[in-house]
């Protein structure tokens, strides 16, 4: 019997080797389909979930926002409202109507309120009587009767009206109003800011950012008060819709998904209610824009993912190592896909708190200028004031005062920013007039000198923010100098750079600066951490004892005020700053901020008589006009300024503040100086308003100038009465 030869064993090892490898080729060609779709259904699905939940996040963030910025707005005509209508509840409609007072009144509240169009006063049978926009007011328009309606049945809160055309341009406005206080229970009338939703609208667009994210503001019944993209009629969410029935339940926030009542498409909600105002901000994500999103972003998955599978299949007919390659470089393509989203998403939250920091700091920033003349004026009618009811007035309107100071004083910190006022003013000044703070802000153990130059030039600078810059810096010092004997040096002089005498920095440009050095013999900073220190919320001290915002606003006001910053340190020796600001180039660049760009004319000296009762502003008057050439005598009552009179004969000009004590006011002292000095002239000044001011009969025959007053004015009346 015959025997079939057994195969070489080459034979049976290649047969072997070549069955071993179809198998798994054959099932890594069945992957390289099967898998590649699994995969990417799975990606597909995820991904979807991921931009949903972007979207959702997106819109909550959004909502918050924008209820952020009506509560902030909302809240500012709140106490715009209170402060008009405590200056006009003594008066009557009559008087309002007459009162090119109140009309002023009106202007200067406006300045405030960027997104208000007009501000009103509506008698109870609707005329408006007063307005910001025109003196004596128009044609009798007739005002909103609903508004009128709400307030006459007794509604004694904010309200807030639904959208309706302007009556002067027919715009799109609506309307936040309180009653005129009355001293009985009857209607008493309206005061009104008309508000244009345009500025909301333009404030939405910037945190929108794409196509298909839409932004709201209405009411708690469904009156939409502005909207991005803006419509062109009055819109109103439907009592029945998602949204609506959301809101009847009593809840604060919440997420609504389905048809949107305003254009039908199919979108995601969050709404957010505005702080204690029945307001409410929403934002919606068009499901439609998500999808579209979602495909481009899969379609670009494609364009990656289609080559690599056809490379996994010729690489399993050419090479396992190859489809190993394959696989690294799809595992670090995927890896960078990885970092740009992150990358995207962090610019994305960047420019968010960029948006949300230039609005809030732009609403402080105008907060501030209406608390420093409502503060001032306060104070002088508080000293002034001496009825019961009038104290009670006062009272009331600092605690409002109090109020928005709070206020002002969140939003600085959240924004980290103010518009620089810069003034012409010597740092000495200002390093002096705050010495006493800056000593208190250190320990008694430190030591603190003051090395200020005698020759130091002027230069343009906000002083407020140069203020809190060099408490910054000592703060700092202190800190650093806290576990050792410490010494704090502050010292300023005139620096100048060129060829010759090169800058310690590169971009320090040639020129003429005022350095002001703070210098601290503390624990000092290694170069690593020195690189650092003017990063945001960068901070080397223990939690609780710093936000790392200190140096990071100081360079912040250099910049702006067009200077330099440079900080030397050494461990264990201590540290030097440097601030360079550039020198002033003299009273020319002096600018008056009530007529920009009109410079101070030319003073030619003399002697003025500086009666003040109040020692902080003789001091600041007698300064200012000192840096202004002038020669300068002061008393602090009229008894003390007529002493002077009559022993000097070389007074030009006689400058008083018309209440005074001992017996003997302004005008008193003004026409008894006159009686012994014909040809002596006279200049006055108080913080009443000019109404009270015109019931001196006496006053009529002198100049007064009314408190608070710049120096621009100041030199310019001074000049006027001097030299004309």
């Amino acid at each position: 019997m015959a025997h079939r030869p057994e195969p070489w064993p080459e034979t049976r090892t290649a047969a072997a080797m070549l069955g071993r490898a179809i198998g798994p080729l054959r099932l890594l060609l069945i992957s390289a389909y099967v898998l590649p779709l699994c995969l990417y259904g799975l990606a597909a699905f995820l991904t979807y979930r991921a931009f949903t939940a972007d979207a959702w996040d997106r819109i909550e963030r959004t909502a918050i926002a924008a209820a952020e910025h009506a509560s902030k707005v909302l809240a500012t005509d709140e106490l715009v409202l209170d402060r008009i209508a405590e200056r006009v509840a003594p008066m009557s409609w009559d008087q309002i109507a007459k009162s090119a007072e109140i009309h002023t009144f009106l202007i200067e509240m406006k300045r405030s309120l960027p997104q208000a169009q007009a501000i009103g006063l509506i008698a109870p049978d609707g005329r408006i009587l007063n307005t910001d926009y025109a003196f004596p007011a128009p044609v009798l328009y007739e005002a909103s009767r609903r508004l009128l309606a709400v307030h006459r049945h007794g509604a004694d809160d904010l309200y807030i009206s639904e959208v309706t055309p302007g009556l002067r341009t027919g715009a799109l406005l609506f309307g936040v109003s309180r009653h005129k206080p009355a001293t009985d229970t009857a209607f008493i009338g309206d005061i009104n800011i008309a508000t244009n939703p345009g500025e909301f609208a333009k404030y939405y667009e910037t945190l929108a950012g794409e196509p298909g994210v839409h932004i709201a503001l209405f009411r708690a019944d469904g009156a939409v008060l502005s909207r991005y993209p803006a419509p062109r009629e009055p819109l109103q969410y439907p009592a029945d819709s998602d949204v609506m029935r959301a809101i009847t339940s009593d809840a604060a926030s919440g997420f609504v998904s389905g048809p949107s009542p305003i254009d039908g498409s199919d979108r995601l909600l969050f709404y957010k209610g505005v702080a204690d105002y029945p307001v409410y901000a929403a934002a919606s994500y068009d499901k439609n824009a998500i999808i579209a999103h979602w495909l481009a972003t899969m379609g670009s998955h494609l364009i990656y993912g289609v080559p690599v599978t056809l490379a996994l299949i010729l690489v399993t007919y050419s090479a396992i190592r190859r489809t190993e390659r394959e696989q690294r470089a799809l595992a670090q393509l995927q890896d960078e896909a990885k970092k740009r989203m992150a990358a995207e998403e962090q610019l994305r939250e960047a420019q968010r708190l960029e948006a949300v920091g230039q609005l809030t700091g732009g609403i402080a920033h105008d907060f501030n200028n209406i608390l420093t003349v409502i503060v001032g004026n306060l104070d002088l009618l508080a000293r002034q004031m001496a009825s019961d009811p009038g104290k009670r007035m006062i009272a009331t309107m600092q605690r409002a005062a109090a109020r928005g100071g709070r206020l002002t004083q969140s939003l600085l910190a959240f924004a980290r920013r103010q518009t620089l006022r810069p003034e012409i003013i010597n740092p000495n000044r200002l390093v002096n007039e705050i010495g006493e703070l800056l000593r208190r802000a250190v320990d008694e153990a430190v030591e603190i000198d003051f090395v200020l130059s005698p020759t130091l030039d002027p230069c343009r600078i906000d002083p407020v923010q140069f203020e809190s810059a060099l408490l910054n810096l000592i703060v700092n010092a202190r800190d650093a100098v806290a576990r050792k004997t410490g010494k704090i040096v502050i010292e300023t002089k005139n620096v100048s750079f060129d060829a010759q005498h090169p800058p310690p920095l590169a971009e320090i440009a040639y020129g003429h600066y005022i350095a002001i050095s703070v210098i601290d013999n503390g624990e000092g900073m290694a170069p690593e951490i020195l690189s650092r220190v003017f990063e945001p919320f960068f901070t080397t001290k223990e939690i609780g004892r710093g936000s790392g915002l200190g140096l990071s606003q100081v360079y912040g006001f250099v910049k702006q005020s067009g200077g330099y910053i440079h900080i030397e340190s050494e461990l264990d020796v201590g540290t030097r700053v440097h601030l360079y600001l550039p020198r002033a180039s003299g009273a020319t660049d002096f600018v008056d901020a009530s007529s920009p760009g009109e410079p101070i004319a030319e003073q030619r000296g003399g002697t003025i008589l500086v009666v003040e009762d109040e020692a902080d502003v003789r001091e600041v008057v007698a300064a200012e006009l000192t840096n202004f050439g002038y020669q300068v005598l002061t008393a602090g009552d009229g008894r003390e300024a007529l002493e002077i009179i009559d022993s000097n004969s070389a007074i030009d000009l006689l400058f008083s503040d018309v209440v005074m004590p001992r017996g003997m006011n302004g005008d008193d002292l003004a026409r008894e100086a006159r009686r012994r000095r014909p040809e002596l002239r006279v200049l006055l000044t108080s913080g009443y308003p000019p109404a009270e001011l015109h019931e001196r009969p006496s006053l009529g025959e002198f100049r007064v100038l009314r408190k608070p007053y710049r120096v621009e004015e100041l030199l310019r009346v001074i000049g006027e009465r001097l030299h004309h």
